[in-house]
């Protein structure tokens, strides 16, 4: 397991997928810091398939990537 994930994943849900390097915009950090969200924790649900309200097609087509091996689209 991640170390930097392990305490903010729920313990019946493991990683999917390794993240590999995790990169943000200035943007995004600084509306990380505005709303004073831990990246840590987005990144949790992220890699445990809790992708949140979006498309139903990139759900699909996460979930086909997780079964082949392919790579998966950032939602």
């Amino acid at each position: 397991m991640i170390p930097f994930l392990a305490a903010a994943l729920d313990l019946n849900r493991l990683p999917l997928f390794p993240l590999g390097q995790v990169v943000a915009t200035r943007g995004a950090l600084d509306l990380l810091k505005q709303t004073q969200t831990e990246p840590d924790k987005l990144l949790a649900l992220h890699v445990t398939g809790d992708w949140g309200d979006c498309d139903p097609e990139d759900v699909q087509t996460n979930v086909e990537a997780l079964k082949h091996g392919a790579a998966r689209r950032p939602i």
